[in-house]
C-alpha cells in the first residue's frame, strides 16, 4: 500500500503537498522583501489637506495651487515655520493628524505656522 503524503490547504483555498509548504513560505517572504523595497524606494507622494477638507474632488495637477515642485503655499512664506514639528498635531483644515506627507509640510512643520 502506497501512502499519500498529506496535503495543506492554504488560506485561498489551494492545497499543496505539506513538503513544498517551507519552500511556498520562503517565495512569499521573498515575494513582500521585494514588493517592500519597492514601496520605500518610491517617491513619497504628498496629499493635500484641502482636498480632505474642503475640496475632496480637485487633486494634484487639477489644482490650481499645485506647481511642479508641490503646493503653491508651501513657498509663499519667506521665513521659516515658527514651530519644530508640528506632526502629530491637528490640522485645521482637515481635522486629520499633521504628517510628513502633508503638502504643506516643511521639514516637519506645517508652513501655516509661518502666518
Amino acid at each position: 500500500m502506497i501512502e499519500k503524503e498529506p496535503s495543506v490547504t492554504l488560506a485561498n483555498g489551494e492545497e499543496i503537498p505539506q513538503s513544498q509548504l517551507a519552500g511556498f513560505h520562503a517565495r512569499n517572504a521573498a515575494t513582500m522583501r521585494t514588493y517592500q523595497e519597492k514601496q520605500a524606494a518610491k517617491p513619497q507622494s504628498e496629499f493635500c489637506p484641502f482636498s480632505s477638507a474642503l475640496n475632496p474632488v480637485c487633486r494634484g495637477d487639477d489644482c490650481a495651487l499645485h506647481v511642479k515642485a508641490g503646493c503653491a503655499l508651501k513657498f509663499i512664506f519667506d521665513r521659516p515655520p515658527v514651530v519644530k514639528s508640528t506632526q502629530g498635531k491637528r490640522c485645521p483644515i482637515s481635522g486629520q493628524l499633521c504628517a510628513p506627507t502633508c503638502a504643506l509640510g516643511a521639514s516637519g512643520a506645517c508652513v501655516l505656522t509661518s502666518i
